[in-house]
């Protein structure tokens, strides 16, 4: 799980810088506005990133925390049932 957040986030944040160079070698935008994308870039690209990143966190608790959290869910099955 956490491979996989790491491998989308940076795809994605290669594909934006991709594009982006793309446009400006063309002359598709200003250097201006490059810069301004840079320092602010389109809300759907941040959310992909901070769920990218969530995604790698979550992922690293899981793997480091595994054993344990199956512990807990069969002490609270075994409570419970």
């Amino acid at each position: 799980m956490a491979l996989v957040g790491a491998a989308v986030t940076f795809r994605l944040a290669n594909f934006y810088r991709g594009a982006l160079a793309t446009a400006l070698k063309e002359e598709l935008v200003s250097v201006s506005k490059e810069i301004e994308l840079h320092l602010e870039p389109p809300k759907s690209y941040v959310r992909l990133l901070y769920l990218g990143y969530l995604t790698g966190i979550i992922g690293t608790g899981v793997w480091g925390y595994g054993d344990l959290l199956v512990r807990l869910m069969l002490c609270v099955r075994l409570a419970c049932g």
